[in-house]
């Protein structure tokens, strides 16, 4: 069995849209929005939908270069 390190912790690989768009502080029509037009991936898992942290951060790259 694997100890757990003293001092390590996990973090999420994904999140909700809800948690997406309070993890950015932006509103969450933004997020569902992103998703809708596919500029941000979504996985369904079961009946909910989750958003990979590296997409999400690329997605946020991305705002630089809107127009």
């Amino acid at each position: 069995m694997a100890r757990k390190r003293k001092g390590h912790r996990l973090y999420p690989i994904a999140l909700s849209p809800a948690q997406a768009s309070e993890a950015l502080q932006i509103q969450p029509e933004e997020v569902t929005a992103a998703i809708k037009t596919g500029k941000l991936v979504a996985y369904p898992i079961g009946a909910r939908r989750r958003v990979l942290v590296v997409d999400l951060v690329e997605w946020v790259r991305t705002w630089s270069k809107r127009s």
